[in-house]
Formats: C-alpha cells, sequence, structure tokens
C-alpha cells in the first residue's frame, strides 16, 4: 500500500472498511460520523485530501490554543486595524480586472455597486488578498495573464466548504424541554452511508457561559456533502435537520423559531471557507511559488501559508506587506489614482501602518 502521504483520505477510509468487513453496521457509522466531524475543521473532500494531513483532527492530541477577541467577534480585530485608513477602505467594490502590462503602474477595474458605475484606480503596487476560491474561479482577470506556474500553484491548494445551519428556539414561544441542557457537541450516527455528515453534527451554543437562556443549536455540513446541501433551500434543510434531531431526542422538537443557513460555496465572494493539504502536493513548493510577487503583483492569504486559521492570514498579510516595503516599487513617483479616490497623505499613513506593524513582528 502506498505510504500516507500518498493515499487519499477517502480511499482510506475504505480500505479500513475493507480490511473489517466484520463490522457492524452501528460502527461502520459511527466511524462514518466521526471523520465527518472532523472535516468540519477545514472542510476536507475526503477523496481529494492528503491523509497524512488529518491525522491531527482524528487524535487530536495536541495542546489547543484558540485567540479570544474581547467583546466577541473577529469584526472588533478588522475594525481596529482599519482605523487608520478607515476614510481610504472603499466597500461595495467588486474588482473585475488587474492590469499589470504597464510599467510600475497597476490598472484596477472594479464594479461601485453603490452607484452602479465602473470605477479605475491607479497604483505602483497590488497586493491581492482575495480567498483562493475567488482566484481558482478565475473571477478576476489580469492582464496579461498570470504565468502558468502561478495557476498552477493556485490551482493546486485545496478548497473546502463548511456550512451552518443555525437554529433559535424562543423558550417563551416554543417547547425546549428536550433541551440537551450540559452537553456542547452531539452526533447523530446515521442508518447508511449516503446521508452521512448531512447536518449530523451539532453544536450547543447555549452551553457557554452568558448564553444560559438563549436556546440556538448549530448544525454542521463539510467537505463533499457541502456541493448537495447547498443547492436546496432553507425548507429542505429544517427538514433534514429537524428528521436528525427528532430521532435523537423524539417528535416532540418543534420548528425553529429563526432559522439561518450559511452557503459559503455558492457565495461569489467567498467560493468556500478552508483551505487543506492535497494529495499528491508539494505544499512546500507550491507556499514558496504563491509568495513570489509577479512584478508588482502580490499575494497575500492563509492559503499561502501553513496553517488554515485567522493567523495564518494575519502572518501572511505582515510578510507580503514586508516584501512590499523592502521592494523598489514605493520609491517610485505614484500614479494619480482617478477619480480622486486617494490622496498621497492617506497613502503615505497606509505605509506608514504597513512598516510599523514590520517592525514590530521584527522583520
Amino acid at each position: 500500500m502506498n505510504s500516507m502521504k500518498d493515499i487519499d483520505f477517502g480511499s482510506l477510509k475504505d480500505s479500513y472498511f475493507q480490511h473489517n468487513k466484520g463490522m457492524s453496521n452501528e460502527d461502520r457509522q459511527a466511524t462514518n460520523e466521526f471523520t465527518a466531524t472532523s472535516s468540519t475543521d477545514q472542510g476536507q473532500i475526503f477523496n481529494e485530501t492528503n491523509s497524512k494531513s488529518m491525522v491531527w483532527g482524528l487524535v487530536w492530541n495536541a495542546y489547543l490554543n484558540f485567540t479570544g477577541v474581547v467583546g466577541g467577534g473577529y469584526n472588533r480585530v478588522v475594525e481596529e486595524f482599519a482605523k487608520p485608513i478607515l476614510e481610504t477602505v472603499q466597500l461595495k467594490s467588486v474588482v473585475r480586472s488587474i492590469d499589470y502590462s504597464s510599467s510600475g503602474t497597476v490598472k484596477v477595474t472594479a464594479d461601485d455597486l453603490s452607484n452602479n458605475a465602473t470605477r479605475i484606480y491607479l497604483a505602483n503596487v497590488v497586493i491581492c488578498t482575495v480567498p483562493i476560491g475567488v482566484l481558482q474561479n478565475r473571477d478576476i482577470k489580469f492582464h496579461p495573464n498570470l504565468p502558468n506556474r502561478k495557476w498552477d500553484a493556485i490551482d493546486s491548494i485545496g478548497n473546502g466548504g463548511v456550512n451552518k445551519c443555525i437554529m433559535y428556539w424562543d423558550k417563551n414561544t416554543t417547547d425546549v424541554s428536550w433541551w440537551p441542557y450540559g452537553q456542547y457537541e452531539l452526533q447523530f450516527i446515521s442508518d447508511d452511508d449516503s446521508h452521512s455528515g448531512y447536518w449530523t453534527y451539532f453544536t450547543n451554543d447555549q452551553y457557554h457561559k452568558g448564553n444560559e437562556e438563549i436556546h440556538v443549536l448549530t448544525a454542521w455540513s463539510a467537505g463533499a456533502e457541502v456541493e448537495v446541501l447547498e443547492s436546496e433551500d432553507d425548507n429542505k434543510t429544517m427538514e433534514r435537520v429537524l428528521f436528525n434531531l427528532r430521532n435523537m431526542f423524539g417528535s416532540v422538537v418543534p420548528e425553529p423559531t429563526k432559522l439561518l443557513v450559511t452557503r459559503w460555496n455558492s457565495d461569489q465572494f467567498s467560493r468556500g471557507v478552508h483551505t487543506f493539504s492535497k494529495v499528491g502536493v508539494d505544499e512546500g513548493k507550491v507556499h514558496k511559488e504563491l509568495r513570489k510577487p509577479v512584478q508588482n503583483i502580490y499575494f497575500a492569504g492563509e492559503y499561502i501559508e501553513s496553517g488554515t486559521s485567522a493567523v495564518s492570514a494575519y502572518r501572511s498579510g505582515v510578510n507580503t506587506a514586508s516584501l512590499v516595503i523592502n521592494s523598489t516599487y514605493l520609491n517610485k513617483r505614484r500614479p494619480k489614482w482617478e477619480n480622486n479616490v486617494f490622496q498621497f497623505e492617506k497613502i503615505q499613513k497606509v505605509e506608514t501602518m504597513a512598516q510599523n506593524v514590520s517592525n514590530k513582528n521584527g522583520t
């Protein structure tokens, strides 16, 4: 048999079942659900995933160190970093093309959704931080086209999907006597392979301190199943989720008061959630290639660094900012921005903040 690093996880799991034909269906489905839950970490598609990369998620033999945000939510982090350049941030602007054919100047064309207009921005340097799924879908056109080696590196990154079905029950108007008080993680073991991972993993948000009066359950789906489940509307999703919950807690479980379903793979500004290690891919070489600029076009994001977290994305941003600062592009005369969107003083603020971040991190 191939070594673990050369076999995809789907084939490895099939091989395990093949060598354990005598196992009960209950044990088989428990194995399916256990592995399906692990994919909620990065949204791995098992038939594409390097088996070695799955070990950590399956054994959990490491100390977990979480980053907390005072007051809750990553929005607070983004808002804090944005303060020095808040006036220059352009919202509701969708980049359509990046033209770096002119020596020393990049032209970025974007749709301004706030007034249905097209705007053009000129710059010495562009740092592209869009999700890997957006690049893989070729939603942004590059002129001239990126080199084949760059596209090959982009396309070799595993792009995983993870979705949530968040349900809220108002205890004043619905029966919550069935609620799993004191339980945080819950798993429904289905009867057959066909529906393993179809909204079978739940987390109880009411479990957390301060949420005692808020009855919220989140059902998760991840990996290959996302393609099927995202195509279903909210009613079908609720039908599936309630079927699982009622098999776990009885027919007393009512419909939730409110329901929110994410569909990140279908979101044109995301096209996925996490990246994962694909079988047969040399990640070291891929990351090295992705860190290299194409003339004055740089790339940053969690897919460039090892790890698939917000910390990886931040680290990538700092490292890329350092590369830009140490390049010669910022020493050139700045192009005049069309539409007078940015002025010299504001650009100077961006560069000063990037330099401060770089100094703090010792780069």
